[in-house]
């Protein structure tokens, strides 16, 4: 677990899904810590938190339901940013429903894209290859 420790000396809380006694908690939560970085804790001073110091709370029953199928206009933006989550797409600057949802497309048509690439870089026959 990476230790964390908040720019509000002594807070004690939950931020981001990590429970943080006095101002110190731990987490290898990629998304968490991508959040903390830029949001000025200190990461990484794994003096910070004493090993039983942070007890685990279960989080996962307040995580949001994500729907089947993809993501549109009628999914609630807590949805969509816990699929944003699990696939592991950037948020950062996403302020709305709208700019969420365009966020999400342009992952999904760079990774189209990147897999594109791929497959004619492994000497695959495009569509337009002419051959038949």
């Amino acid at each position: 677990m990476t230790a964390v420790t908040t720019p509000v000396e002594g807070y004690t809380g939950i931020v981001a899904g990590v429970a943080f006694i006095n101002g110190r908690g731990e987490t290898d939560d990629h998304n968490a810590l991508s959040y903390f970085a830029r949001h000025g804790y200190r990461i990484g001073d794994a003096a910070a938190v004493p090993a039983l110091a942070v007890p685990k709370i279960e989080i996962n029953r307040l995580a949001p339901e994500i729907p089947e199928g993809a993501p549109n206009d009628k999914w609630k933006v807590p949805a969509l940013k816990a699929y944003a989550g699990r696939e592991g797409i950037d948020l950062d600057g996403a302020k709305n429903k709208d700019e969420i949802l365009a966020a999400i497309a342009a992952h999904e048509v760079a990774a189209d894209a990147d897999l594109a690439a791929d497959v004619t870089a492994a000497g695959e026959p495009d569509d337009d290859s002419g051959d038949a």
